[in-house]
């Protein structure tokens, strides 16, 4: 009997079936112009993790990806992304004496502070948003790069 809270292997296989890699990535291309680090990205998104958080993940981009389509979000809109996602490393993979590395995919974390409303907040929600497996963070970032954006188009009207 499979676990009531994941999908049986029929609908694991239906999700699997409706994960679009091209438009994902086209939703991404302005934070990541080069096309192979656009990819790693895209595949640890869509092919990392249990397959609801993949299906979850790609839905909620690929909407983000068509709003800011339709609004004519282009390279400009990656402007501010400039935190670092660092790659969480298994504690015997830590170097104390290194930074971790990074994806290269950045956050855009200007729109936190307003999500939180005080001194400090944004950065904290950012460390929240990055933290954990990469294709949480990673689908974190992305989804918000998007809204930021797309929060940003909508207010210069």
């Amino acid at each position: 009997m499979p676990h009531p809270h994941h999908p049986n292997r029929a609908a694991a296989s239906a999700i699997a079936l409706l994960l679009d890699a091209e438009r994902v990535g086209k939703a991404l291309a302005p934070w990541l112009p080069d096309p192979a680090e656009r990819d790693f990205i895209v595949r640890c998104i869509l092919q990392e993790g249990p397959i609801h958080h993949r299906g979850s993940s790609y839905a909620l981009v690929a909407l983000a990806g068509l709003v800011a389509e339709r609004l004519g979000l282009d390279a400009a809109a990656a402007a501010r992304a400039d935190t670092a996602v660092p790659m969480r490393l298994p504690p015997h993979l830590q170097r104390p004496d290194q930074e971790p590395p990074a994806y290269p995919l950045r956050l855009d974390g200007s729109a936190l502070a307003r999500v939180g409303g005080r001194e400090g907040v944004g950065e904290v929600l950012a460390d929240a948003l990055t933290d954990g497996p990469p294709h949480h963070a990673l689908a974190n970032v992305a989804l918000v790069n998007l809204l930021t954006a797309i929060l940003r188009r909508v207010e210069a009207g």
